[in-house]
């Protein structure tokens, strides 16, 4: 991206005690306001009124949830998600079976404990419908999302697009049929990149495909 003339900024959101070596762990909506707060000092420093903001994983709702409920209203103008959580997760069916055996929650106080995010990414967990109530957009910002059909963090994939009209998603094996990209690794893919820069300037876009990687 910087080699692509951007300006890109990064920061560890949501660590939470006693777990401090990972980020990603507090409630979202604390996430959300650091992450928040993070991009108004960006905002700030580059002297602009807007940022575009590119997001992995729970990284791909925490603006979201910023935009619509805390202060970010008009400051984001383009929002990717790269296999982003939009809809929440089954974890393989492994929720779903969790609820139908009355276990679910029994064993979230011991989570929320450690890692309090981790049942808000839950499909239709409170957060989930309140993040999504209404509509998966907030207006005047570009969204697009790109999945794996190789997911195994979000299931199912279909669940990382939002549903709403103007939402450009993207399916990776649409681009090159043979990628193996499973979640963790989406960052790292050349087809990805590829997608995500078309969605930051459309007007030098080209059709990402297996051989992205030999043009970046």
């Amino acid at each position: 991206m910087v080699k692509r003339g951007y300006c890109v900024f990064g920061l560890t959101y949501g660590i939470y005690p006693p777990l401090t070596s990972f980020g990603g762990l507090a409630p979202i909506e604390d996430s959300a306001r650091e992450v928040g707060n993070f991009i108004n000092d960006v905002l700030a420093k580059m002297n602009v009124t807007q940022v575009d903001v590119v997001g992995h994983s729970q990284g791909g709702i925490i603006a979201r949830y910023w935009m619509r409920y805390l202060d970010g209203a008009g400051k984001v103008h383009t929002h990717v998600g790269v296999s982003g959580i939009n809809h929440g997760t089954t974890l393989d069916g492994i929720a779903t079976l969790g609820k139908v055996l009355g276990i679910f929650n029994s064993v979230q106080p011991l989570f929320d404990s450690v890692a309090p995010s981790l049942f808000e990414m839950v499909t239709n967990s409170p957060f989930m419908n309140k993040l999504n109530e209404g509509s998966d957009i907030v207006p005047g910002v570009t969204f697009a999302n790109i999945a794996t059909k190789l997911d195994e963090i979000v299931t199912p994939y279909e669940n990382c697009y939002q549903n709403d009209t103007g939402v450009t998603n993207a399916l990776l094996q649409d681009f090159c049929s043979v990628d193996l990209t499973e979640h963790i690794f989406m960052p790292g893919s050349s087809v990805v990149l590829q997608f995500v820069l078309n969605q930051l300037s459309p007007s030098t876009a080209v059709r990402p495909n297996c051989f992205s990687g030999l043009i970046l």
